[in-house]
């Protein structure tokens, strides 16, 4: 996952690049992580739970759908 001004672009092995926007960004109550990004897009949506960096990339943990079936997705994200 990407993370410019302008949204964010998912990139995984088994669907194609998905484009969404940050519609919100949560921080922890009293803490700067771990964070919480709600992403929407055109049929998609998805809530990204973003861990404090480690080197240049961040740990993400992203709840999201296929259809009708949810997804817990983990990876790792940049910033562009």
């Amino acid at each position: 996952m990407t993370i410019t001004e302008d949204g964010t672009l998912f990139e995984t092995a088994t669907k194609s690049d998905v484009d969404l926007d940050i519609a919100w960004e949560t921080r922890t109550e009293g803490a700067d992580w771990p964070r919480a990004l709600t992403l929407i897009g055109r049929g998609s949506s998805a809530i990204v739970i973003v861990e404090p960096p480690q080197d240049t990339t961040f740990p993400v943990r992203i709840l999201t759908q296929d259809g009708e079936t949810p997804l817990l997705l983990v990876g790792s994200c940049t910033t562009g």
